[in-house]
């Protein structure tokens, strides 16, 4: 009786802190908030009071973010008292949807990929979908539209999998909400319609008010403008019967976007004054920079200048801090009108220029360079399987050979005891006059299926690596043209590291392709210390600039005899990527000596280490692991493909020693003298 009365005490004080956090003002669904509040006075066991103070979070997200940090960091607290994962991983989540609508973008982020991890702690496949639908509407809000794609797609599959009607309409409507800033509205139209589908049935008004919400924009979008009305107001009926302030708003937005094209300015800017009061009222400032956007385009059309181009800069300043780019880049887009019609065409040239910016590297590259390097793997991937094919064609036929060959050499002694197998041995030779041209005709095929590959890496080296090159070429005297202002650094960082990250793809492409030229190593002897040295000499700054100690000890300097431009490729990778993954503070451990007649060379890091399902395709091409660089660099998946090719190559073994969490460790063992037909030089 006792610790329910005190549980009841805390949780009672809970509820009215919240209440002056959240100005006693009208949240989302003001019923269900009630509810969830009265909820908190009865006794019940601490799981439950966890759900009700997330679900009171959640509904002041749009309203008042601050209250929805208050619930959801209480249900924090008490979920990891009673070390609740899911508990955990929805209040994160939850903060971070707050956090970021009032413009605290790299705290968002830290919680969602924090939630992420705890999910994948848990090895709860449903609440991990969910965190990576939340990441995923995180990376479209900031228009990174590639990881949104990406997280949205592994959602999608698990909630499929398992049968999940909810999950599934939460990302059918983040999907369609990708799909329309694509300006894919045939999908955006598909995913909205499912979606409502899903929450109709299941009764989530809320859901089926949003996905109507979508569903007008798009029709709106794509000139349907008498269908785009009847999907808002439908979404405008439903967001009054649950008394959802801050999606009414957006709904009366999306209205007065509506009455705007058809030319009714005078219902436009009746319906955006409205959501402004609702806005004003709730105090988030995620949704007044879109409704300041559609009041500079209503002046705008009524020639009031001056009005619209002080809202427009309002939707400029804001938009920037809270890191929404697609209405940042629309403002620069109208302000560009706004001075050509006032006759100020050099700041108008400017804010053309940063609009043209934007749209074209921000919202359609990335995604569309990922989908490129996509088709391009799928391309090699297939051409590689083509190539398997006809060789294993060419072994069977050899094989045929041999045996017609017997066949001949038997049919000869039976000729010259018996004239009558003579017509045996005559059908025989046509038998393998068949089977010849075939073979030569197979073989033409291989030949040309060769030569298209290397066709296609010529491509590769030339046509895309010299275009890349060219531009960090371009990129590094821009500076000396002029100074450029913290936005174009920006920007022009953002180019460098997308050529480089190119490059770095071409280079290790051709490598593979370099490998499987069958090409003989060239052998050499040399001290094992003299290339160790040499190698860890050059990576010891790029450490030291992550603040990595880079630490080699040479237990006894090996004379080998084997190629060194093969095996310095090899200890290039492995202390790449111990760097790459490493973090600040840690060390990269190399070290070498010798075992009998093998000399063996050990690279060991502190990373994440690999888990046991990185471990089974840790050696193959194009296989991203779990783990992930700690300060931005790209990986391929191509280098630990490379290494062990080399390795084996070289009459070695490679062997890797790691667990997740407790870093990595690779042991090469290489016979001390390379025996093959190439003469030592």
């Amino acid at each position: 009786m006792i610790y329910h009365w005190r549980k009841r005490t805390i949780i009672s004080m809970l509820a009215l802190i919240g209440s002056f956090y959240s100005l006693n003002g009208v949240a989302q669904d003001v019923f269900g908030i009630q509810a969830y509040k009265d909820s908190l006075y009865r006794p019940s066991s601490a799981s439950e009071q966890i759900e009700f103070l997330n679900k009171i979070g959640i509904e002041y997200a749009s309203a008042f973010p601050d209250s929805t940090i208050f619930y959801c960091g209480q249900a924090q607290k008490l979920s990891e008292q009673e070390s609740n994962v899911r508990g955990i991983v929805r209040s994160l989540n939850y903060q971070a949807i707050a956090n970021a609508s009032i413009g605290n973008i790299s705290q968002a982020l830290v919680q969602h990929k924090d939630a992420i991890t705890m999910a994948s702690t848990k090895g709860d496949s449903i609440i991990l979908a969910q965190s990576r639908n939340y990441l995923g509407r995180y990376f479209l809000n900031i228009g990174n539209l590639a990881d949104a794609f990406e997280n949205f797609a592994k959602a999608r599959l698990v909630f499929e999998k398992n049968s999940n009607r909810v999950g599934l309409s939460e990302v059918y409507l983040s999907l369609s909400d990708l799909f329309k800033s694509q300006q894919d509205y045939s999908n955006s139209l598909a995913m909205a319609n499912e979606a409502i589908t899903i929450k109709k049935a299941i009764g989530d008004k809320k859901g089926e008010m949003a996905a109507l919400n979508v569903l007008g924009e798009v029709y709106r979008l794509t000139g349907n403008l008498a269908q785009a009305e009847t999907s808002y107001r439908e979404a405008e009926s439903l967001a009054g019967v649950i008394e959802d302030e801050a999606n009414l708003a957006l709904i009366k937005l999306g209205l007065g976007e509506l009455y705007l094209v058809s030319g009714s300015l005078s219902k436009a800017e009746s319906e955006i004054f409205r959501a402004e009061n609702i806005i004003t009222r709730l105090s988030n400032p995620s949704i007044h920079s879109k409704s300041t956007l559609l009041l500079g385009r209503v002046f705008l059309k009524k020639k009031n200048y001056p009005q619209a181009e002080a809202y427009f800069m309002e939707t400029l300043q804001t938009s920037s801090q809270l890191k929404q780019l697609s209405l940042y880049m629309e403002s620069n887009f109208y302000l560009a009108r706004l001075h050509e019609l006032t006759g100020r065409d050099e700041s108008a040239a400017v804010y053309e220029r940063q609009y043209r910016l934007l749209n074209d590297s921000i919202r359609n590259n990335e995604l569309a360079l990922q989908a490129e390097k996509f088709n391009f793997q799928l391309d090699l991937e297939r051409k590689d399987q083509e190539n398997a094919i006809l060789k294993a064609e060419e072994q069977r036929n050899e094989a045929t050979i041999k045996f017609q060959q017997v066949i001949n050499f038997g049919a000869i002694l039976v000729i010259a005891l018996v004239l009558f197998f003579s017509y045996f041995l005559w059908q025989s030779m046509r038998a393998r006059k068949r089977v010849n041209r075939k073979l030569s005709n197979q073989n033409q095929q291989l030949v040309a299926l060769n030569d298209e590959k290397d066709a296609l890496m010529s491509v590769v080296a030339h046509d895309l690596k010299t275009p890349l090159s060219n531009i960090k070429s371009i990129l590094s005297v821009l500076p000396e043209l002029g100074t450029l202002t913290p936005k174009q650094l920006e920007f022009t960082g953002l180019i460098n590291a997308s050529s480089l990250q190119g490059l770095n793809l071409i280079n290790e492409l051709l490598d593979a392709h370099e490998l499987e030229s069958q090409r003989k190593p060239t052998i050499i002897h040399f001290k094992m210390g003299e290339l160790l040295n040499e190698r860890v000499n050059y990576f010891r700054s790029i450490a030291q600039a992550k603040g990595i100690t880079v630490s080699l000890n040479i237990k006894e300097n090996a004379s080998i005899s084997t190629d060194k431009a093969w095996l310095g490729r090899v200890v290039d990778n492995l202390i790449s990527n111990a760097i790459k993954f490493s973090s600040s503070a840690q060390v990269v451990n190399i070290s070498s000596g010798i075992n009998g007649k093998e000399v063996w060379i050990s690279i060991k890091d502190e990373g994440p280490g690999f888990s046991e399902e990185d471990k089974v395709k840790v050696f193959q091409k194009f296989k991203k692991l779990s783990a992930r660089p700690t300060a931005g660099e790209t990986s391929n998946g191509l280098g630990l493909s490379i290494v062990k090719t080399l390795v084996e190559r070289l009459k070695g073994t490679i062997d890797l020693l790691s667990a997740k969490g407790e870093g990595s460790e690779f042991i090469i063992r290489l016979p001390q003298t390379f025996k093959d037909e190439v003469q030592l030089q």
